[in-house]
């Protein structure tokens, strides 16, 4: 895929979404939060929302699931999920808080 960049705006002539501008991103195959790794259910389908700094930007979807930040909410509906805020989501079915938090005696260790 060729990609150019225009004083802040890539233009990508397949994939607009492989380019840096969003916390998601895809190299090759691979997609990646934030730089990680993270698995994905339907590759095909799979659409981030917002941009790095928006609030909405940790969340993202495929014709399955949601996530937020590369982690799968475990019983949403892909096809109509969508981010409300910078942790709030919603689906046909449910509303979502997601955060993540830390605890103390393992702090730098574990994100739950």
């Amino acid at each position: 895929m060729n990609r150019v960049r225009l004083g802040g705006l890539c233009l990508a002539s397949v994939l607009v979404w492989g380019c840096t501008e969003h916390a998601y991103e895809r190299k090759g195959d691979q997609r990646l939060y934030n730089g990680n790794p993270i698995t994905v259910q339907d590759p095909k389908s799979f659409v981030p929302f917002g941009r790095k700094g928006d609030a909405t930007a940790a969340f993202a979807r495929d014709a399955k699931v949601g996530y937020f930040r590369g982690e799968v909410i475990e019983g949403s509906d892909g096809p109509s999920f969508r981010p409300l805020d910078g942790h709030y989501a919603r689906d046909t079915a449910r509303v979502y808080f997601a955060d993540t938090h830390r605890r103390g005696q393992d702090y730098y260790l574990t994100k739950y």
